[in-house]
């Protein structure tokens, strides 16, 4: 039977991939840009090297009201943290990552090459006031443009737990910044749904790497709201939890009280994605979603905390086809990844239905 699309997946989309590189060897580097339309924009990456980190929900922010202790049937907030994606820790590998979001002048330039296709019309708001120009605004395009863009930068979109490390870091934040209460200064956010947090932002879209408070532990900025951005994998739940309660218990972190997950509470979780090193999403999208609705977002303007998650970006462009019917498809931003040589990663098997890597990195297996 097959497993009901979870409400709070639903709800984001309503107000609001592909198969892994084999051998996760990327192209060479493009040559340094000239200033010609048609060439690459110079590379600006930060380097995240390999190793272990936590992946998921580790928390949500605490309220005056909320006891030393919380469980899932407490609410909303705790459900969709631990249920939609809970906590696990997970090896990646080395990468490289924008340090910034592609901006409207630097896909242009792709286009100008022949090798994406314009945004969809109204995908791209006009200039604010925070942005001298309509080109430092970052794109948002169709997964396959983003996916075209990055080939021809000789990259790759990044996977999920990549883009979650990069976020993160190897502590168990819930922002980029750490776990201070957002704020339209530190980045441009319009609504927290987890920890019920609006904000209301103008504008909704601003300038890349203008809010400079935003940045992660690698210095990559923009990954808490402004455009959601594509990533590799294609849309699936990450575990399920089971009837023992999952607890979230108050603690006092440098940025003030934060509801943390209780991991000695984790022993019913299943994980659904169960590779341990270099995790991935599904090899094939979900026959029943549109092709439009297949891949992840993540850093939604909704929805800024690390591990939040969309099956597809909440803002479609409509295309009215030939014969008259109507397609609708969804747009995101774009924020390339590469490869790095790094450290073996350990040989881990894939773990085995009803294992839980939350307590401990697994035992090695050769």
């Amino acid at each position: 039977m097959r497993r009901p699309v979870r409400a709070s997946w639903i709800l984001l989309l309503l107000i609001g991939g592909g198969c892994r590189d084999g051998g996760r060897h990327d192209g060479p580097s493009p040559a340094p840009s000239d200033g010609g339309q048609a060439t690459p924009p110079v590379d600006d990456m930060v380097d995240v090297p390999a190793g272990w980190f936590t992946a998921g929900c580790t928390g949500v922010l605490a309220t005056p009201d909320d006891p030393v202790v919380l469980e899932v049937s407490s609410g909303p907030r705790v459900d969709r943290c631990v249920n939609d994606s809970p906590p696990s820790r997970r090896w990646v590998s080395s990468f490289a990552i924008d340090r910034l979001e592609t901006t409207r002048a630097a896909y242009a330039r792709c286009v100008a090459a022949g090798a994406c296709t314009a945004p969809p019309s109204g995908s791209t708001p006009e200039a604010t006031e925070e942005a001298t120009d309509d080109d430092e605004l970052p794109v948002r395009v169709r997964w396959d443009d983003a996916a075209a863009y990055c080939r021809w930068r000789g990259k790759r979109l990044p996977y999920e737990h990549e883009w979650e490390k990069t976020a993160r870091g190897t502590d168990e934040r819930i922002y980029p910044w750490g776990d201070a209460r957002p704020t339209c200064r530190r980045a441009t956010i319009l609504r927290d749904l987890t920890n019920d947090v609006a904000l209301g932002c103008r504008p909704a879209l601003t300038a890349v790497g203008t809010r400079v408070g935003d940045a992660s532990p690698y210095g990559a900025q923009d990954l808490a709201g402004n455009a959601a951005e594509w990533v590799q994998d294609f849309a699936a739940p990450r575990g399920s939890v089971g009837s023992r309660p999952i607890r979230l218990r108050r603690t006092e972190g440098p940025d003030g009280p934060v509801m943390r997950v209780d991991w000695a509470s984790l022993h019913d979780v299943v994980y659904l994605d169960r590779l341990v090193v270099d995790p991935h999403g599904p090899m094939v999208p979900d026959p029943l979603l549109e092709p439009g609705r297949r891949h992840l977002v993540k850093g939604m303007p909704y929805a800024p905390a690390i591990f939040e998650r969309g099956g597809w970006m909440f803002e479609p462009d409509t295309t009215v086809r030939a014969d008259g019917s109507v397609l609708e498809t969804y747009v995101a931003g774009i924020r390339c990844a590469r490869s790095r040589p790094g450290p073996t990663p350990p040989h881990l098997a894939p773990l085995p239905d009803g294992y839980t890597p939350a307590f401990r990195e697994p035992q090695e297996s050769r």
